[in-house]
């Protein structure tokens, strides 16, 4: 990811509005990776946003992911087996974010409660946002 970042930064031709990262749970990377921008692009472009997709996890998606996981997707075996191993990991995820001030994106199907719980009232508790 770094190699492709600062290639489009040297790019005098490229103005940048904002940078997409998909959603994992390596927090070294994920840390790294945001030092990097913070270092690198964002002096070139102090205005420009980051966002960082996570996951409202529930059964269905877990069981999903660990047998079809999407690509470019890195989800540990802490996240993949339970859902409260899930929850954890993406509040690690977003304390991250919020340190770079990453605006998260989620990228979880909020219209079925498939059992897992009040998914909505999670969100919002996570969140701090209201569904």
């Amino acid at each position: 990811m770094q190699a492709k970042l600062a290639a489009v930064n040297a790019s005098p031709l490229l103005n940048i509005a904002g940078i997409y990262l998909q959603a994992g749970d390596d927090i070294d990377k994920l840390h790294s990776g945001l030092q990097f921008i913070q270092d690198t692009i964002k002096t070139k472009y102090p205005d420009m946003k980051v966002f960082g997709s996570i996951f409202i996890p529930t059964r269905k998606f877990l069981s999903q992911m660990k047998f079809r996981p999407w690509g470019g997707v890195y989800l540990s075996d802490d996240y993949l087996n339970s859902v409260d191993g899930a929850r954890t990991s993406t509040k690690r995820v977003l304390t991250v974010y919020k340190e770079f001030n990453v605006v998260p994106l989620v990228e979880t199907d909020l219209a079925n409660n498939s059992g897992d719980g009040d998914v909505n009232s999670w969100a919002a508790n996570i969140l701090g946002v209201d569904f």
